[in-house]
């Protein structure tokens, strides 16, 4: 449930190439517009043939270490791979060994064909984000123009698990269902799926894809562990594309981990890390020092943070509330509790659930109210199916597109 805290807050946040094929404008005899279209249409015979379970023909162009990070003592390996789609030019991929947000690996991109010298202008023309087997991706796909009047477009896929990350990009015209199904054999191949085997051993996972105004623009990919002595924990962890306009794009990415009591929902520890474009927002440490006292560590907007929090009742575990709830365990038509969400980050902040009926399919509802806002979930048997708020003239929705229960 801390996945729809994170939503929320970025949403108040929100409200506050050059070397592939392109299009010449001067043909004569054929309309640009007719070109273009006819070009854009275009895909491989590999879209009809079963690449899924047949081996891809993948070109290892290099094997290293990825770029330095700070207070690591290895290097993750990373890998380039060039792989023949049908076309003129292959689709070219990148595997990393480590967690990668995948909004901020597609505005660097997007901002680095912009800023390219043979580039007159760059935008934005299609957004999307979904599910693959069992990883979410952003999906970003950018039209440009060049100084010498060619148009073209530059496909870029992101993914990521909390173990290894992947992007791919395919410069050319055309070829787009090509593109996404040679990426989605990758996903799929054994090599991808056995980090996905290897993942923290989990008693449920849920990926919620994010919709603001119907645009799929991001996911939150959240897992739930029990831990020893009645111990749980919930890990987050999402990632964002907004489109600010037509040529500019906001990344906002989130890490999150909460522990805590199973029987009785109090916060033990957590980590709240939040990024825009790269750049942190908040890196808080939260760990719970004597009865209903926290000690706060780490940063908010650059400033060096450290100091005690206390709470009344001490700190619940949304996620701990929102399962009473869906699984009929509390007969409190309402639950007003103290949680920690970074939007004042040395407070707790008060946040309500309440039960509101049920819809017309019977669906039971149930509010979560946080700062200003009110999200409504609607449950099922397995956690929630979507969930609805609205944040000035914007709606979002999220939608659970993948659970597995164990």
């Amino acid at each position: 449930m801390k996945r729809l805290a994170l939503i929320v807050m970025v949403s108040l946040l929100w409200g506050c190439a050059g070397s592939g094929t392109a299009v010449k404008t001067g043909d004569e005899k054929t309309s640009v517009k007719d070109r273009f279209a006819e070009m854009e249409a275009r895909e491989s015979s590999m879209l009809n043939m079963n690449t899924s379970t047949g081996p891809l023909k993948i070109t290892l162009l290099s094997t290293g270490k990825a770029g330095s990070k700070q207070n690591r003592e290895e290097e993750p390996v990373q890998y380039e791979l060039s792989i023949p789609i049908g076309s003129s030019i292959n689709a070219d991929c990148y595997i990393t060994e480590e967690i990668a947000f995948p909004s901020v690996t597609l505005k660097s991109i997007f901002d680095n064909i912009g800023a390219l010298p043979t580039i007159e202008s760059a935008g934005i023309k299609k957004i999307e984000s979904d599910v693959m087997n069992n990883m979410a991706y952003i999906y970003l796909e950018a039209e440009y123009l060049t100084k010498d009047k060619s148009y073209g477009t530059a496909k870029i896929i992101a993914l990521s698990l909390m173990n290894v990350s992947l992007y791919c990009m395919h410069d050319e015209l055309g070829y787009r269902k090509t593109f996404l199904k040679t990426v989605n054999s990758l996903v799929n191949s054994d090599y991808i799926q056995g980090f996905a085997r290897d993942l923290i051993d989990y008693k449920k996972r849920q990926i919620d894809i994010v919709y603001m105004n119907d645009l799929s623009i991001g996911f939150s990919d959240d897992f739930q562990v029990n831990e020893e002595e009645n111990r749980k924990k919930e890990i987050v962890f999402s990632s964002m594309l907004f489109p600010r306009d037509a040529s500019q794009v906001m990344a906002s990415d989130s890490w999150d981990s909460t522990v805590y009591d199973g029987e009785t929902g109090k916060v033990l520890s957590g980590q709240n890390y939040s990024y825009t474009n790269n750049e942190a927002e908040y890196e808080i440490d939260l760990e719970e020092v004597s009865e209903n006292t926290y000690r706060l560590s780490g940063t908010f907007q650059g400033k060096e943070i450290s100091q005690e929090l206390k709470s009344a009742k001490g700190l619940t575990a949304s996620g701990y509330v929102f399962d009473l709830y869906q699984r009929n365990k509390t007969s409190k038509k309402s639950w007003i509790y103290d949680e920690y969400v970074p939007l004042s980050p040395l407070e707790a902040t008060k946040s309500t659930m309440t039960l509101k009926g049920k819809d017309s399919s019977g669906a039971r509802l149930l509010e979560y109210s946080i700062s200003s806002l009110k999200v409504l979930t609607y449950l099922d048997k397995q956690s929630y199916s979507h969930a609805e708020m609205e944040v000035g003239n914007l709606s979002f929705q999220i939608k659970r597109k993948y659970i597995d229960v164990r």
